[in-house]
């Protein structure tokens, strides 16, 4: 179930409902999760499922489920699972056949990306960075080709040395840091990497932190009969080679669509014709 990233009032009706009616709320940090519930004058038991043991607790959660138990899953701040503890547990869940129904609410990615000024009709969320700088230049090098806007979180501590890292890797595309979001010091700083990065050297970072960068500007659109060809060896080859060989028609056409900059109805369309022209030969 998703909470407020930072404004309390951004918890939604249901949440709240759902909130009355479980028996337990299963959290990430139970000082952050009393506080909440107090704001909404409720008071639950909780079972705490801290990042770094939720593989040993979650056995403990899913016992309270089988015995018939309704619980609610909250991180501290946003939707479980996403960058945060739940994941796990959600499987675990899944597998031993619970009903588990998400409860929709405040989002850092989408929040921040709506406010950011870059492109935001295809994304990628690549969640926290690596520590280690060689990690980040590889991480980052891994990414920086992909014609979609990206989208990181990171720490304030970190902020200054990956900014400096990825305009080094990135180049000068145009970025966005939104910092503390929805609270009283919410911030957008909209600029090219390198002129963040200057920035960044001015100031000593507080709260918590999203980057935003465009997509890789360089990549133009495929040919048509670079994406035929790459159709033809996905759909009538059969031979092994082709990365896109065991995929399903819409998924083919979603991942070609990344990558040529068609758009996924436009390759779909495609690759049903050449079907068609196929089967005329036959």
């Amino acid at each position: 179930m998703a909470t407020p990233i930072g404004n309390l009032q951004d918890m939604t009706f249901r949440a709240v409902e759902v909130l009355r009616s479980v028996s337990r709320v299963v959290c990430e940090d139970t000082r952050r999760t009393r506080i909440l519930l107090a704001h909404h004058q409720l008071s639950k038991p909780l079972l705490s499922l801290p990042a770094y043991e939720e593989h040993e607790r979650r056995e403990k959660v899913i016992h309270h489920l089988l015995q018939g138990e309704n619980l609610a899953l909250v991180s501290d701040a946003g939707t479980p699972g996403i960058s945060d503890p739940g994941a796990l547990t959600v499987a675990l869940a899944l597998q031993q056949g619970i009903e588990v129904i998400p409860v929709p609410g405040a989002n850092a990615i989408t929040t921040a990306l709506c406010a950011s000024g870059l492109p935001s009709s295809r994304f990628c969320f690549l969640g926290f960075l690596p520590r280690a700088e060689g990690q980040v230049r590889r991480f980052l090098k891994e990414y920086a080709s992909l014609p979609l806007s990206l989208v990181f979180f990171e720490s304030p501590k970190r902020l200054s040395k990956t900014l400096a890292i990825m305009s080094e890797v990135l180049g000068p595309r145009q970025a966005c840091i939104a910092r503390e979001l929805t609270k009283i010091h919410e911030e957008f700083l909209r600029a090219p990497l390198n002129a963040l990065c200057e920035l960044s050297r001015q100031r000593v970072w507080l709260g918590e932190v999203v980057i935003l960068t465009e997509g890789c500007l360089e990549q133009k659109r495929w040919p048509e009969a670079t994406l035929d060809e790459a159709l033809e060896q996905a759909l009538f080859e059969t031979k092994e080679g082709s990365e896109f060989k065991s995929l399903g028609l819409k998924e083919l056409s979603k991942q070609l669509a990344v990558l040529s900059l068609w758009s996924e109805r436009e390759v779909y369309q495609r690759a049903l014709h050449l079907k068609k022209l196929r089967s005329i030969e036959g």
